[in-house]
């Protein structure tokens, strides 16, 4: 579940995975009852196909390269929105990227730390937000980068603009998650920035590709 902002007043995205198109009817009718009293609008996007998922690339690019450690914004920092994290926490991070089961002891061994260490440093890195949930879940706005969520959809795209969409979509570095609908040619992406500045432009870089868009709507996720 991601808390997003947009002028249009959507409040939240949720992604629900389910085996088939009946369980997720049967979930999405268990949160439309729960927020009842205070759902004014939804929307759905059915997908069975991932166009990208590139989280583990922008965490190893941009999180542990010390060329982007020193082109952040440390304006933001000053303010106490970005937390600073070590070489040790970035050890941590990047082997429970690699398997969110890998056990204390395990990762101490590898990062030469005891076990209680590591337990403290991911209990902190828990509370301080970083790490969102045994997943993990890793909030890139806790690590100086702006996280977005966007929409797009397309009135209708021939199988060669899809390919070139697909593979745009591959090759941005930016995106580090894109789901296409499966009944129409609608796109969901999870966005990662270095500076806000970047989500207009990335909008402004897929409206001159040329192709006709009906609805190209982005959130920031808090």
């Amino acid at each position: 579940v991601w808390t997003v902002k947009s002028n249009k007043g959507w409040d939240l995205i949720v992604r629900l995975y389910a085996q088939n198109v009946d369980e997720f009817k049967e979930k999405l009718s268990e949160i439309l009852e729960t927020f009842s009293d205070v759902l004014t609008n939804y929307y759905t996007i059915i997908s069975s196909e991932e166009i990208k998922e590139n989280e583990k690339n922008v965490i190893a690019n941009k999180v542990f390269d010390e060329s982007f450690e020193k082109n952040k914004d440390y304006e933001v920092i000053k303010h106490g929105e970005i937390l600073q994290i070590d070489e040790k926490d970035k050890e941590i991070i990047n082997l429970l990227e690699t398997d969110a089961r890998v056990q204390y002891k395990e990762i101490a061994n590898k990062i030469d730390v005891s076990s209680d260490t590591v337990k403290y440093r991911i209990d902190r890195m828990k509370e301080q937000g970083i790490l969102e949930g045994i997943s993990p879940v890793i909030n890139f706005n806790k690590l100086g980068l702006f996280q977005y969520a966007a929409i797009i959809k397309f009135p209708y795209l021939d199988k060669e603009s899809s390919k070139s969409i697909n593979k745009i979509l591959k090759n941005c570095t930016c995106v580090i998650k894109a789901i296409k609908s499966l009944n129409n040619d609608e796109y969901f992406l999870n966005l990662v920035f270095d500076f806000e500045v970047e989500s207009k432009n990335f909008e402004q870089d897929i409206r001159d590709l040329g192709f006709k868009i009906d609805t190209f709507d982005i959130f920031k996720i808090d």
